[in-house]
């Protein structure tokens, strides 16, 4: 059974464009969360109180404060007035109300220390010195407004980790093996492509390793072409319509045939094993071997890179 034996809670959070994705172990026992990355103020016509919504309000985030607080999630996706977690920031509005939301769902205690996934542009002094300027230190107070709950959540400490490199130490946790021979992860998200080589040892191969513009908000906005409707990029949910549906399988198979060219042309000369990964590779049928559960891949790969710097000391 894995316990989380750190003095503080330790929560992995991935604030993706497309999904929020967090992890911790309670008990011994994984919880794991899993919504959209949109928010929208609760006053919009049509979006009244509702216990069944995810609604929280904040207090000690000052760009997350407002009165009345913000729905979340697939509770906001039905707005005319949603807001979509666009660009990298991790310290801007809607990184700190989806943050702080997710610590109300999944902190149990009240001190916490946070280990938070950024793309390989952000790894940065500038970036952990920013987010820790944020959020270190703070009580944060989490009012979940559906049943009146308030958790007090101060953040010991928060530190960054690349997502790419938890995705592959997590892949590396399931198969040991990895770590002693060189391999390939591709982390297919919601805008981005990853492409990581690694040689022997966890150690990744600057010359192998790119990014490219191909993830889900691409495929969804060639589903849209197909259908020749104004769809949102996140009304995901559409299997009633017939003409979306069939249009949403046809995108898909393209975007399959896409991400095995892109491997072929990257590393179609490397004798190693590929995966595949990223919360976008569940709707993809390839050849290669995916990660199992790959939209947790990166968020239980930074709940073991939290493990080894917390337990280490900051």
């Amino acid at each position: 059974m894995e316990m989380n034996n750190e003095k503080n809670q330790l929560i992995a959070l991935d604030l993706g464009r497309g999904q929020v994705k967090g992890r911790t172990v309670v008990e011994g026992a994984e919880k794991l969360v899993l919504f959209p990355s949109v928010i929208c103020v609760p006053t919009d016509q049509g979006l009244g109180a509702d216990e069944n919504r995810t609604h929280f309000s904040v207090k000690g985030l000052e760009l997350a404060e407002a009165e009345g607080g913000y729905f979340v999630g697939k509770s906001a996706v039905s707005s005319d007035t949603v807001q979509q977690y666009t660009n990298d920031s991790k310290t801007n509005k809607i990184s700190q109300i989806l943050l702080a939301s997710a610590l109300g769902m999944l902190a149990s205690q009240t001190k916490v220390n946070v280990m938070l996934g950024v793309p390989k542009n952000m790894y940065t002094k500038t970036t952990m010195e920013e987010i820790k300027e944020t959020y270190e230190g703070k009580d944060i107070f989490i009012t979940n407004e559906a049943n009146g709950e308030t958790k007090k959540v101060n953040i010991n400490n928060i530190h960054i980790f690349r997502e790419a490199d938890a995705s592959a130490m997590h892949l590396i946790n399931q198969k040991p093996r990895l770590h002693n021979v060189d391999f390939a992860v591709a982390n297919l998200g919601f805008r981005t492509l990853e492409m990581t080589y690694y040689k022997a040892g966890f150690k990744p191969d600057a010359n192998l390793t790119t990014n490219l513009h191909f993830g889900n908000l691409q495929i969804l906005k060639q589903v849209k072409d197909l259908t020749v409707s104004r769809l949102k990029e996140q009304a995901i949910d559409q299997s009633k319509n017939e003409k979306y549906f069939e249009a949403k399988i046809k995108a898909y198979e393209n975007a399959s045939e896409k991400l095995e060219t892109e491997i072929e042309e990257v590393w179609g000369s490397q004798d190693v094993e590929i995966f595949v990964t990223g919360g976008t590779s569940k709707h993809i049928k390839t050849k290669y071997e995916k990660i199992h559960d790959p939209q947790f891949s990166t968020v239980r790969g930074l709940y073991l890179a939290g493990q080894k710097k917390f337990s280490k000391g900051a």
